[in-house]
């Protein structure tokens, strides 16, 4: 993951530089291979850096156009980025990187490039020119973008803390916070449990400009076009799509790992990665101490020995709940309904001294395949 922090005036006034770099840099850990600044009279921008394609300097951000108007922050991985550069029409670029990719895309064709784009991803576009700002995230808002919107300055963060820093009060939503305790409500959509700090919607752009904000839903997943076919060629459908998604996923130039439990969606997709890479595959498990034998680790790691690939797990005790409970609930900015968070934190310190950057995990298989019966 990346992050960025961004604001811009909407009245004369002078930067606080200080207190722009303070809250900033509340977001740091999200990009722990560097960080960079830009600002001017109107905006100022800071952006912190997980390096995952291209992982030389020429991929850094803030990045601006070489006509020197656009300027781009995104966080996220653009899947098919390389297919895309047959739009660019030859231009030359100065990275392999799929952040100059959506630079060039966005001068050629403009807000077209949602039809085309396929990955996870909060980008923000600023018109040095015009003014003009575009904000956007992926379809299923996998990547997290927030605004705080008032008469002095627009603020856009990958996180809550920075906006709540830098206004230096918090303001809970208490509507927000009942459907939380009463039900069990954790996405809100665009409302998050903070007043006047909103989520930009998945599937949507957003354009502000002098005269206001346009709002447009560039994308849906439901269909007009329904089509009834065979029990066999859906599997065979669905198989395709999957497969081809873990090759859009292995175009990553730092290795891969997968967070493994028994079940059938991330013993699938190890298999797949392990029969693809070109390097041997890292797998991680996690389990609960005293578990009386219910735990998952036991099974993950006799599918790893069949599938061929290294299994790690990690152990969740009581005191890691208690030790480590106001830094989780710093890290998610909501309250939180289950402690097995607190295992998959575990998990990914583990994978972090693994020197893993990237990550893949079967979650969301339960839920699209009716997993549960409350799915259907």
């Amino acid at each position: 993951m990346c992050g960025f922090f961004f604001i811009k005036k909407k009245i004369a006034q002078k930067f606080n530089i200080k207190k722009l770099n303070e809250s900033a840099d509340l977001i740091a850990h999200r990009g722990p291979n560097g960080s960079k600044t830009f600002y001017n009279n109107d905006i100022f921008v800071k952006f912190y850096r997980l390096s995952i394609q291209d992982l030389s300097d020429n991929g850094m951000q803030p990045m601006i156009s070489r006509s020197k108007n656009i300027m781009l922050v995104f966080n996220g991985e653009i899947y098919n980025f390389k297919k895309l550069k047959k739009y660019l029409k030859g231009k030359p670029l100065n990275s392999d990187s799929d952040t100059e990719v959506l630079l060039n895309l966005y001068e050629e064709m403009g807000v077209k490039i949602f039809d085309h784009l396929r990955g996870m991803f909060s980008l923000l576009i600023y018109d040095l020119q015009t003014k003009k700002i575009l904000v956007a995230r992926d379809q299923f808002g996998i990547k997290p973008l927030y605004v705080h919107d008032c008469n002095k300055f627009i603020i856009f963060s990958s996180e809550i803390k920075p906006i709540l820093n830098y206004l230096k009060k918090t303001n809970f939503n208490y509507h927000t916070i009942a459907e939380f305790l009463l039900l069990g409500k954790q996405d809100h959509h665009n409302t998050t449990f903070f007043n006047n700090i909103e989520s930009v919607k998945p599937s949507h752009y957003y354009k502000y400009t002098a005269n206001g904000i346009i709002k447009k839903k560039y994308w849906s997943i439901f269909s007009n076009k329904y089509k009834k076919q065979n029990e066999k060629k859906t599997i065979d459908e669905l198989y395709n799509l999957i497969n081809s998604k873990v090759d859009d996923y292995l175009i990553s130039d730092r290795k891969i790992g997968v967070f493994m439990s028994s079940g059938i969606d991330s013993t699938s997709l190890a298999s797949l990665i392990s029969n693809k890479a070109k390097y041997q595959i890292d797998s991680f498990t996690y389990d609960f101490k005293n578990n009386h034998n219910l735990g998952e680790s036991n099974l993950a790691k006799l599918n790893a020995k069949k599938i061929g690939i290294n299994n790690h797990k990690i152990f969740l005790t009581s005191n890691d709940v208690i030790d480590q409970f106001d830094k989780l609930s710093i890290t998610m900015e909501s309250p939180f309904t289950s402690i097995r968070l607190f295992a998959v934190k575990k998990l990914y310190e583990l994978a972090n001294k693994k020197k893993y950057n990237v990550i893949l995990e079967g979650a969301g298989g339960d839920e699209i395949l009716g997993g549960y019966s409350y799915n259907y």
